[in-house]
Order: C-alpha cells, then sequence, then structure tokens
C-alpha cells in the first residue's frame, strides 16, 4: 500500500532545473561560470541537404514547368509524358527545389526519383538510377 503525504507533490532532484540550467550549474562559483561559458560554441554550422539535384536533373535532360500551381517535370527520354514533382526541403527548410517524380516501376530508363519513408517516420528521397549489379560483383 503507497503512503500519501497531504501538499504538494516532491520533485525529483534531477526535476530541480531553473530556466533549463542544471543543478550543478547553479553550484559553481562566478568564475567557474564565466569558465564554463567561455568554451561553450557561440556559433554552429549547418550543412543541409549537400546534394545538388538541381545540376543532376539538369544533366539528366529534364524540363520543369509549372501549371496551376503545380510543377511537373517532361524528358525527352520519355517524349510528351508528363511527370509530377517531390519538393526537395532539407531539414524542413523550404529551397524551391523540384525533382521529377516516376514510380520505380513505371521509370525504364532510370532518371527519375522516389520518395521512400522509413518507420513512417522520415522520408529520404532516392533516385532510380539503375546500377550495374556486375560491376558489384567479384569476379
Amino acid at each position: 500500500m503507497a503512503l500519501r503525504r497531504n501538499g504538494p507533490a516532491q520533485k525529483h532532484p534531477a526535476q530541480t532545473y531553473s530556466y533549463n540550467k542544471p543543478g550543478w550549474y547553479e553550484d559553481m562559483s562566478d568564475s567557474e561560470k564565466q569558465e564554463y561559458a567561455s568554451k561553450l560554441p557561440k556559433s554552429f554550422s549547418m550543412r543541409m541537404g549537400g546534394h545538388n539535384y538541381k545540376r543532376e536533373v539538369e544533366n539528366k535532360g529534364w524540363v520543369m514547368f509549372e501549371r496551376d500551381g503545380e510543377v511537373y517535370f517532361t524528358n525527352p527520354e520519355y517524349k510528351d509524358k508528363e511527370f509530377a514533382s517531390i519538393e526537395y526541403s532539407p531539414g524542413g527548410v523550404r529551397t524551391g527545389e523540384y525533382l521529377p517524380y516516376i514510380k520505380r516501376n513505371e521509370d525504364v530508363r532510370g532518371l527519375g526519383y522516389n520518395l521512400v519513408t522509413h518507420d513512417g517516420v522520415f522520408s529520404r528521397i532516392e533516385s532510380n538510377e539503375w546500377t550495374n549489379l556486375s560491376a558489384l560483383t567479384p569476379q
């Protein structure tokens, strides 16, 4: 049987932060706090994306156009077919880059891209480009 005290619930010592400062920080002297602060990073840089899809899409012969607020692609290899697009937004940052979306089983030349979702949590863009399996197999 659990006993209950009257009054406010007691917090665990690990939960006694003030303004997201850990308890050990509060126990530091002013000179220790200054030394600690001097070692913290002053700026951060994050490499977003890193893959130049725009150049890759152009090199594969894709032509992007917009109709009724939607972005589509055409490619001479697929004659007069129009393909939908995937907006490339690394880290949720809208870059205005679009990629031609084609289901793999419909992309016989391997020129388009597909959106692959993992565990329903995140998605990754994958090229439909063909892989030469004989080059991967030892001779």
